[in-house]
């Protein structure tokens, strides 16, 4: 049961993420920090508190992190953000799923961009609905195990 919360709460702060993302063009930090401190509140009293844990969040968010700085922005800190709060919430092994999937459907939607809206290789999108998409995906093979 408390494992179906942790996922409801990512997918919950994930969405709102998203739509602001979009209709604001940035990520709203006071919903990642409360869902970080939820996160690692219920991880806590899940006795699941790791090294393992501490890497897909902290390490996982601190990489792309310093990946937004080396890049001038091109992957935001927000995203950084959120890559470690998903990862307070799936652990390593399937928040490493998750960055994967993002990047793949980012990939695929930059593609779309490209080649059918004729936009600009500079053309910036939104990360976070890739993000959302991508736990969508990994949330349907989760339940199909």
């Amino acid at each position: 049961m408390w494992q179906e919360i942790i996922y409801l709460l990512v997918f919950l702060g994930l969405l709102a993420e998203c739509v602001v993302d979009v209709v604001e063009k940035k990520v709203w930090m006071p919903v990642i920090l409360a869902e970080y401190a939820a996160l690692f509140w219920l991880q806590y009293l899940l006795n699941q508190i790791n090294l393992g844990l501490l890497a897909a969040s902290l390490g996982i968010g601190l990489f792309f992190f310093v990946i937004s700085v080396i890049s001038h922005g091109q992957i935001g800190k927000g995203d950084a953000f959120l890559f470690g709060m998903t990862g307070a919430g799936l652990g390593l092994k399937d928040n490493i799923v998750l960055i994967y999937l993002t990047f793949l459907l980012a990939f695929i939607g930059a593609l779309f961009l490209l080649i059918i809206k004729k936009s600009g290789r500079k053309k910036e999108m939104p990360l976070t609905p890739y993000i959302l998409g991508a736990y969508l995906i990994l949330s349907g093979m989760k339940m199909l195990q």
